[in-house]
């Protein structure tokens, strides 16, 4: 590989030497994180945000799409640190979900804790359920149990391409703290014609 001019060192196509011309050097691109709520992703949003950028602190508009996912990251072009050239890198930035006080994220699909009396539980009832898009009513049937869960079709996360995730209602069978007299003697018929 060493003898005359066949070898990968010489002056042709892939050859280093001084007839190569110098590509333009990039900037570098640079890393930063944005928190945003459920309700940013699910929708979609345009949002101005503060972050720590190449030359401190600087003011982006971001685009939030519709339907993105803890961890995705978002690049806006142009905005990292210039190279020799004057040619600048990129920002990314990492989305992470703020955690939800009602919702718990699996995948797509959202889980909400939803408290029942134990009546109801057994009898049946309508109850209301948290969404994104705010307040449903569900209709339960009878003889549910604690921890079961229902579910409310298209009411979870959005999902770029595609249809949203579903929400479920996690119920959490509820009984009186302090039981009044009556409440007590209907209890206590209950248990006799169930023992």
């Amino acid at each position: 590989f060493g003898g005359g001019g066949g070898g990968f060192g010489g002056g042709g196509p892939f050859g280093g030497g001084p007839g190569r011309h110098q590509q333009p050097v990039g900037g570098r691109d640079v890393e930063s994180s944005l928190t945003v709520r459920l309700e940013d992703s699910h929708r979609g949003e345009k949002m101005s945000v503060t972050l720590m950028g190449p030359q401190g602190k600087k003011t982006y508009d971001v685009t939030i799409p519709r339907g993105v996912r803890d961890g995705e990251k978002i690049r806006l072009a142009g905005q990292g640190m210039p190279g020799p050239t004057g040619v600048k890198g990129d920002l990314y930035i990492t989305i992470k979900l703020q955690p939800h006080p009602l919702f718990t994220v699996e995948g797509e699909d959202l889980v909400a804790k939803v408290d029942v009396p134990a009546w109801d539980a057994a009898l049946g009832c309508k109850i209301p359920v948290p969404t994104l898009e705010g307040e449903v009513q569900m209709t339960l049937p009878g003889g549910l149990r604690c921890g079961q869960r229902m579910r409310l079709k298209g009411k979870g996360l959005a999902r770029r391409g595609g249809d949203p995730g579903d929400l479920y209602a996690e119920l959490r069978i509820t009984v009186p703290g302090e039981l009044t007299d009556e409440q007590r003697e209907l209890f206590e018929k209950l248990k006799e014609s169930s023992g």
